[in-house]
């Protein structure tokens, strides 16, 4: 019947339950499903099962059998529709239990009379199937976390086939209060997929390492919720007082533990990972983990620079899924293109320079050459310009002259509606 390799099992106790009875509960348990059919003696009638009471996104289940209720108890797997998770699977000494729906659309409960005497783990019922089916649920992948200490973050999709009509809303829940999302990341069709919110330190129970925040859907008079652990979602931001020191050759990198949206944890609460990169080529030399505040290079190139960099998680008080943010690099070492700057810097300037005093000198011998004076005509050239010049004047007065008697001058007019007349003068 069950095909998981490893289940979530748990137990219902009464509020008497001691922690002996808890433990040796939880090995009964593991006995009662590692059973296989030729060894379960099934004398013990099955249970009815009932739905109690439906309350906002959860459901109670009745159990009732013919058994001695004293000497009787439940043994419950149930699994949520749609959901490719294992069974979840219960010891329970109660006749009544709670399964919260979440944002399933229902579950498949199976449940099976044993008896309470741990000492005959094999003598139990054949196996009641129910199902219940919930209102139609059509959110489905939430995810939230909580960054930057104070803000949060959550994002949904929605199914194949959701009707136009639904547009879900959401809010933060601590206890009886309800904090509407601030600002919502919407789809093309206009739809709420997504809500970011800032200060919601009023809605942490900070004086407790592992509490919870609870986010609610709703659509007219569904209410769907889904809960999550504070230190499951925090993304913490880098740690503070980063700071590198040398002593006798050895350097130091040192630093103090991340703010939490739970307040200053513990350093011994904390993980910390170490990246180290080698700046000339950005290769990575080397990432490490530590739960220390401090950590020691004790095998870096001196000829090499190096930037490290640092991010944190909680690890011991309460475990994150998420590593934090790393930290602005810090940079080790010395860099070999400092030289090689310099250098070609140098070259740069002498090669101005020569090229400068080249320009300099030839336009300086070139401005002695415009400078000097274009000699005159020699004395020989000098008396033939003149003498032809002479030569030239004393013709133009030789030449002979005319002079013409203008006895009629003929004044064409351009109007045209007047006629030419003559004019004698």
């Amino acid at each position: 019947m069950y095909s998981c390799n490893a289940m979530v099992q748990s137990w219902m106790m009464t509020p008497k339950t001691n922690k002996a009875t808890m433990i040796m509960s939880f090995a009964i348990i593991q006995m009662y499903f590692s059973l296989s059919d030729n060894q379960i003696n099934f004398s013990l009638k099955p249970p009815d099962v009932s739905v109690a009471e439906v309350g906002v996104n959860s459901v109670t289940l009745s159990f009732s059998t013919e058994e001695d209720e004293e000497m009787t108890c439940y043994i419950l797997s149930y699994q949520y529709l749609d959901s490719i998770k294992c069974p979840k699977q219960e010891w329970i000494q109660t006749n009544y239990e709670t399964i919260q729906l979440s944002l399933y659309s229902g579950f498949q409960a199976n449940v099976s009379v044993a008896s309470c005497d741990l000492h005959n783990p094999t003598q139990r019922s054949n196996w009641t199937q129910f199902t219940y089916k919930a209102p139609e649920v059509y959110i489905c992948n939430v995810s939230c976390y909580i960054y930057n200490v104070t803000s949060l973050n959550c994002t949904w999709d929605l199914k194949r086939g959701t009707p136009n009509h639904i547009q879900y809303s959401f809010s933060l829940r601590q206890k009886s209060s309800f904090l509407p999302c601030q600002h919502y990341l919407r789809n093309a069709q206009n739809k709420n997929i997504g809500c970011h919110m800032k200060d919601i330190f009023a809605y942490i129970d900070r004086t407790n390492m592992k509490s919870k925040m609870t986010i609610q859907f709703s659509y007219h008079d569904v209410r769907l919720f889904k809960i999550f652990k504070f230190h499951r979602i925090e993304i913490l931001n880098p740690p503070v007082n980063i700071s590198l020191s040398s002593k006798n050759k050895i350097l130091k990198l040192q630093w103090n533990p991340p703010p939490s949206v739970q307040g200053n944890l513990g350093s011994h609460c904390f993980e910390y990972q170490i990246k180290l990169l080698e700046t000339k080529n950005n290769d990575l030399f080397r990432v490490d983990n530590t739960t220390l505040t401090e950590y020691t290079f004790l095998d870096l190139d001196k000829d090499r620079k190096y930037s490290v960099q640092i991010r944190g998680r909680k690890k011991f008080c309460a475990t994150s899924k998420f590593w934090g943010e790393w930290s602005e690099p810090i940079f080790i070492g010395k860099d070999n293109d400092y030289n090689t700057t310099w250098r070609i810097l140098a070259i740069i300037i002498i090669c101005t320079t020569l090229l400068t005093v080249a320009v300099l000198y030839l336009i300086k011998r070139n401005r002695k050459i415009f400078d000097t004076a274009i000699p005159g005509p020699s004395r020989k050239l000098d008396y033939w310009i003149s003498s032809t010049e002479i030569n030239f004047k004393k013709s133009v007065r030789d030449l002979p002259s005319e002079s013409v008697t203008i006895t009629d001058i003929e004044i064409i007019s351009t109007n045209d509606c007047l006629e030419s007349q003559p004019i004698t003068m």
